[in-house]
């Protein structure tokens, strides 16, 4: 049984506040919430682990800006460097 399972069933079945769950187990107060809450939107499916990847990123390189720049290097890759000097 996952740590997640067994948090949302102490808290559920056994009755058992979120505070003492979370020193018990070893976990954050707000991750016992975070766990209820979601078991109690979606249930068992709501334990399962989720992507911290971020939905987006605004600071991102836009995709035709990238593509220029790796076409720039490709075509600087066959000269030689000039270290800032004129030819």
């Amino acid at each position: 049984m996952s740590l997640a399972r067994l948090v949302v069933t102490a808290v559920r079945v056994e009755g058992r506040t979120k505070a003492e769950v979370a020193r018990d187990y070893g976990v954050s107060r707000r991750w016992v919430h975070e766990l209820v809450r979601r078991f109690d939107a979606e249930g068992e499916a709501g334990l399962e682990p989720r992507s911290r990847r971020p939905k987006r990123s605004p600071h991102r390189t836009l995709g035709v800006l990238e593509d220029e720049i790796v076409a720039l290097r490709k075509e600087l890759a066959g000269h030689p460097p000039s270290h800032g000097r004129s030819p």
